[in-house]
C-alpha cells in the first residue's frame, strides 16, 4: 500500500513504466482528470481505485469498544473491495479533546479525522485556511446515498452547512425512537431494594432519597457489598452517569448536551430559555447536597471518568444501587430495573429526550490528502438503508425476516466486532429504522421508552439543536459560552459539597451577568431564528 503524495501527472508517467511512484509534496497537483486517472479511480462499483492507497485516519476510541477498527468485519471487507486502506490511529476518549485541539492549532493534520469531537469552530477555521475539502460537489458526483439523505431530510444538510454555504464534514444521523427517545435509562438495583426490605421502586424524589439511604445503611452494616456506593455517577456528564435526570424531576428544562452554555438551553414556543438561572435549580442543588452530605453520593462522583464508570456499572455482583446509562447491559440486567421518571416536590414528572441523533463533524478530509473523491465514495454506503443499519448494529448479527424486516440481535458491545456504530458518519433513515426489530439490550431499551418514559419526554421542538453559527458568533461564544458553562458547573459542584446555594444565588446571577449571559443568549436566539427561518 502506498500513500498518495505526488503530483498526479508525474505519477501517471511512473505508473506507465510499471514502477511504484512518489514525488515531493511541494509539487503542484495536476488536473483532476490526470490525478484520478493516475490511481485508476472509478466513478461507480468496486474497486474504487485500481492502485491501492493508504489513508492515515485518526479516530476517537472509547472504553467500551474492545475491537480494533480495521478488524471490524464490515470495514475490513470494504477496504479490501475498494483498495483503500485506512490506517487507524485510535485516540483514547479522555485524550481526544487535547489531541484534537493540538492538531488544529499546529495544522499537522492526518488525512482523515473521524469522531474526534471536531467543533464547528475547529472546522470553520480550518476551512477558511484551506486545510479541509469542501464536499458538496464530490457528494453530488460520487455519493448518491448521501445526496438522497440530504434531499429527504433537508435539516441534516442545513445543520452541517458552514457560513459560506458549503459542507466540510459529514454527520452521524439516526432516526430511531429507542435512540433519541431518551439519553440514559435510570437503573435502580431491585436486588438491593429487596435485601433492604423495600418492595416498591421509588416513584418520587423523596422515595429515591430513602432508597439511596437504605443502600448506604446496607453497605455500612454488611448487608450489601462493603465496596458499594448508593449512586454511581459522573458529575455533569451528559450521558452514562450524569445527574441531568434529577434536574428534570425538579421542573428544569436542561438536557446537558451541547457545547458550553448550550447544555442549559431549551426552546419554549420559539423562545430560547436558560435553565441554569431558573430558581428551581436551587431546590435541585439542595437535594443533591443532601445526598452528598449523607454519603449517598461520594467524592468519586466528581472524578469518575468513563473508563471508571463503565466497568463498575457492569460489575457482577453489582457494587452500586443506582446509575444512569444508555443500556441496562446484559451482564447486570437481572439485578436492575428501569427507574421511571421521578415526580419532584412540585408534582412535575418530566424526562429529557434527545434531539434526533445528529452528531456533526464526524468525517473530515484534510487537503493534504490527494484523492478525496475516493474517500467520498468509500463513505457513501454508510448512508444506504441496508449498509447503514448493518454498520451500526452488528452486520452478520442481523437476521433477515420473511416479511422484509430485519431483527437486530446481540449486545451493544458485540456490534463493534462488525461495524463502527456511531464512530463513522452514517445516515440511518426513519424508513430503514422502521423495518428493524430490536432484541437484547436495544430491545429492552425500546420497551422501556415506549412503556415507561414516552409519556413524560421532552417534545422535540423543545430542543435547541443542530444550530450552525456565523464566524462572529463563534468568536463570541468560544470564550463567553465556555466561561459561563464552567462557572455554572463549578458553582453547582461547590453547592453540592458545601451547601449555601440560597446565600450564593444572587452573587451567582450577578456573575453570570458579568460573564455576558445576556449577550450569549442573544446570539443563541439570533442563531435559532436564522436556522429556522424566523
Amino acid at each position: 500500500m502506498m500513500n498518495i503524495r505526488s503530483a498526479a501527472a508525474v505519477a501517471a508517467l511512473i505508473l506507465m513504466a510499471g514502477a511504484v511512484w512518489a514525488a515531493p509534496e511541494s509539487e503542484a497537483m495536476a488536473s483532476d482528470e490526470d490525478r484520478l486517472t493516475a490511481v485508476g479511480f472509478h466513478n461507480a462499483g468496486y474497486p474504487i481505485v485500481d492502485t491501492p492507497i493508504t489513508v492515515q485516519a485518526m479516530i476517537r476510541g472509547a472504553a467500551h469498544v474492545n475491537y480494533e477498527f480495521d478488524d471490524m468485519t464490515l470495514i475490513a471487507d470494504l477496504q479490501e473491495r475498494s483498495n483503500i486502506d485506512l490506517v487507524f490511529e485510535t485516540v483514547p476518549g479522555a485524550q481526544a479533546a487535547e489531541k484534537r485541539n493540538l492538531i488544529f492549532a499546529s495544522r499537522e493534520y492526518p488525512d482523515l479525522m473521524l469522531n474526534m469531537g471536531v467543533s464547528d469552530r475547529n472546522l470553520w477555521g480550518a476551512a477558511q485556511a484551506g486545510d479541509v475539502y469542501a464536499l458538496d460537489e464530490m457528494i453530488d458526483a460520487y455519493a448518491p446515498s448521501w445526496k438522497q439523505a440530504f434531499a429527504e431530510r433537508p435539516i441534516v444538510r442545513k445543520a452541517i452547512t458552514q457560513p459560506d454555504g458549503k459542507i466540510y464534514s459529514l454527520p452521524y444521523y439516526r432516526e430511531i425512537l429507542n435512540d433519541y427517545g431518551i439519553r440514559d435509562t435510570m437503573a435502580i438495583n431491585v436486588d438491593w431494594l429487596g435485601k433492604m426490605g423495600i418492595d416498591k421502586i421509588p416513584d418520587t424524589t423523596d422515595e429515591f432519597y430513602l432508597a439511596l439511604k437504605a443502600f448506604r445503611t446496607g453497605i455500612d452494616n454488611g448487608t450489601l457489598p462493603d465496596n458499594g456506593v448508593p449512586w454511581l455517577g459522573r458529575f455533569h456528564a451528559w450521558g452514562n452517569g450524569g445527574e441531568w435526570e434529577l434536574y428534570n424531576a425538579f421542573g428544569l428544562w436542561m438536557k446537558g448536551q451541547g457545547s458550553g452554555a448550550e447544555k442549559y438551553l431549551s426552546v419554549n414556543d420559539g423562545v430560547v430559555e436558560f435553565g441554569a438561572t431558573d430558581a428551581k435549580l436551587k431546590d435541585a442543588v439542595k437535594f443533591l447536597h443532601r445526598l452528598y452530605s449523607e454519603d449517598l453520593i461520594t467524592e468519586e462522583f466528581f472524578t469518575n471518568q468513563g473508563s471508571d464508570f463503565t466497568p463498575r456499572s457492569r460489575s457482577v455482583p453489582p457494587i452500586s444501587g443506582y446509575w444512569g446509562s444508555y443500556f441496562i447491559t446484559s451482564p447486570v440486567e437481572e439485578f436492575y430495573d428501569p427507574l421511571p421518571p421521578l415526580m419532584g416536590p412540585t408534582g412535575v414528572r418530566r424526562y429529557r429526550s434527545q434531539p434526533v441523533r445528529l452528531q456533526k463533524n464526524q468525517f473530515t478530509i484534510f487537503s493534504k490528502f490527494e484523492v478525496p473523491e475516493a474517500l467520498v465514495r468509500f463513505i457513501d454506503p454508510w448512508a444506504d438503508d441496508t449498509f447503514s443499519v448493518e454498520a451500526s448494529y452488528g452486520g452478520p448479527l442481523i437476521r433477515q425476516e420473511s416479511d422484509g424486516t430485519r431483527t437486530v440481535t446481540g449486545r451493544g458491545v458485540d456490534w463493534f466486532e462488525h461495524g463502527p456504530h456511531n464512530f463513522f458518519p452514517t445516515y440511518v433513515s426513519k424508513r430503514a429504522a422502521d423495518k428493524v426489530n430490536w432484541t437484547g439490550e436495544q430491545g429492552n431499551r425500546d420497551l422501556y421508552i415506549r412503556e415507561i418514559y414516552e409519556p413524560y419526554l421532552w417534545p422535540q421542538e423543545r430542543h435547541f439543536a443542530y444550530i450552525t453559527y456565523t464566524d462572529e458568533e463563534q468568536e463570541e461564544l468560544a470564550v463567553n459560552s465556555t466561561e459561563i458553562a464552567n462557572y455554572i458547573q463549578t458553582s453547582i459542584a461547590k453547592w453540592m459539597v458545601d451547601g449555601g446555594v440560597d446565600d450564593g444565588w444572587e452573587e451567582y446571577l450577578n456573575e453570570l451577568d458579568r460573564l455576558g449571559l445576556d449577550m450569549v443568549m442573544e446570539i443563541f436566539q439570533t442563531a435559532y431564528d436564522r436556522f429556522h427561518g424566523n
